[in-house]
This record gives C-alpha cells, sequence and structure tokens, in this order.
C-alpha cells in the first residue's frame, strides 16, 4: 500500500510540471526571433515580459517567468567578459570550444564545436590549453574582421 501511494506521489509530482520548466526554452525561442539589436540589448527580458502579457498572462504570472528566466540564466551563464565581447559582435559564424555553443546558438550564431578541421568563423572561443597551438593557426580561423577569444578561467583575451 505505501509503495502505491509512493508511487502515486511520484506520478502527480511529474504531472504537475512547473510552468517555469519551460519558461527558459520558451523566452530562447522568442529571443531567436528578435533583431540583433534586441537580443544585445539588456531590455531583452523587459521586451519579453511586455510580449507575455500581450499574449494574456497576467503581470505576476510574467513577473514568475522572468524571475525564472533570470535564475537558470545565472546558472548557466558565460563568463561576464564573453557576454561583453559577444554582445558587440554581429551575429555569425561560431567555432566554440569552451562549452558555450549553447548560449551562443541562443542568441542567434550558427555554431560548431572545437576542433574544426574546415572553414572560417567569425568568433573563436578557446580555453588556454586550445590556444597553445601557434597563433597564427588560429588567426587562420577568422574569417576578416573576425575576433578569437581565449577563457582564462573567469578572464576573456582577444586576438585580432
Amino acid at each position: 500500500m505505501r509503495l502505491l501511494l509512493a508511487l502515486l506521489i511520484a506520478l502527480s509530482a511529474i504531472a504537475q510540471t512547473p510552468a517555469d520548466l519551460y519558461a527558459l526554452e520558451e523566452y530562447h525561442a522568442w529571443l531567436g526571433r528578435q533583431s540583433d539589436a534586441v537580443r544585445r540589448s539588456g531590455e531583452a527580458l523587459d521586451k519579453y515580459r511586455e510580449h507575455l502579457i500581450e499574449r494574456g498572462l497576467d503581470h505576476a504570472d510574467a513577473d514568475s517567468q522572468i524571475l525564472a528566466i533570470r535564475e537558470q540564466e545565472a546558472e548557466e551563464a558565460p563568463p561576464p567578459c564573453l557576454v561583453t565581447i559577444v554582445n558587440r559582435l554581429r551575429t555569425g559564424k561560431a567555432l566554440d570550444g569552451t562549452g558555450n555553443g549553447a548560449w551562443l546558438s541562443r542568441r542567434g550564431w550558427k555554431v560548431s564545436a572545437w576542433p574544426a578541421h574546415n572553414g572560417k568563423w567569425d568568433l573563436v572561443i578557446l580555453r588556454t590549453g586550445q590556444t597553445a597551438q601557434s597563433p597564427h593557426r588560429i588567426r587562420a580561423l577568422l574569417l576578416p574582421g573576425g575576433k578569437a577569444v581565449t577563457l582564462d578561467g573567469s578572464r576573456c583575451v582577444i586576438t585580432r
């Protein structure tokens, strides 16, 4: 009897998935349809809140979703220096060796994973150990005007 009760409680918990479970994915889908200017602005969440209210959510529910998004993004956010650099760039092709590919992709970048043998990119992001290769090889991966960023802990070093 206890096992049956425990199973019913577990199943009801699964069935009662909180609305904020999908809040981040919905936000990223909406963000992907916005212009570069909106994606780079510090006001994207405010604009998304307006969007939620226009869709019929009341202010309290919209605020709850925005809070959930902020909390989830804080858990998966890349180093602040990388956010600053990426926000200053026009989206394009990125080569990522740092595990930030999903974050870049949600911001409109077409991301390839390191190592890549062919191609050129607008942005190459690597960790310190990966840049032990010749700086000329790293520069050869860049399209004209592209940037290479090396992450050293929470510090970013830019190579042009």
